[in-house]
């Protein structure tokens, strides 16, 4: 599911099965349960059961719905612009300010803002997490 996470409707549709899943698996459980009596047993799965679908949840709320609002981004961006209009207000009134020196600071912030946007959608930039999506992969085929 998270291999297609930027096309938001693929990636809603996959999160619908997995609820369906989800809500099929539950009642099945329950019904084994009750049906075993073995208390043991009982409290293994559903607890092994409850922490599946809790880390589902926390994976699917960390990857699409735990960002920051809007403003903060906008914020950084302002905060941007502002330190580079007085930094080259500042190095316009000096004549022999070194060109270098303000490149440098325009490419430093510039990254900067790119590393924290790329660092909060893992998924769509540079640094990527597909190594850990290809271990749950792997894990998945293994179980079938």
């Amino acid at each position: 599911m998270f291999q297609i996470l930027p096309d938001m409707a693929a990636a809603e549709a996959s999160q619908l099965r997995a609820n369906n899943l989800q809500s099929q698996i539950w009642p099945m459980a329950v019904d084994a349960c009750q049906a075993s009596g073995s208390v043991p047993a009982i409290t293994l799965l559903q607890s092994a059961l409850n922490e599946m679908f809790d880390m589902a949840t926390l994976r699917t709320l960390t990857s699409r719905v735990m960002h920051p609002p809007g403003v903060i981004f906008i914020m950084m961006f302002a905060l941007a612009l502002l330190s580079l209009l007085l930094a080259g207000y500042s190095m316009g009134n000096n004549r022999d300010s070194n060109r270098f020196h303000v490149i440098g600071f325009a490419a430093i912030i510039a990254v900067t803002v790119y590393m924290i946007l790329d660092v909060e959608y893992p998924r769509a930039g540079f640094i990527r997490v597909d190594a850990v999506d290809q271990v749950l992969i792997e894990l998945r085929s293994s179980m079938q």
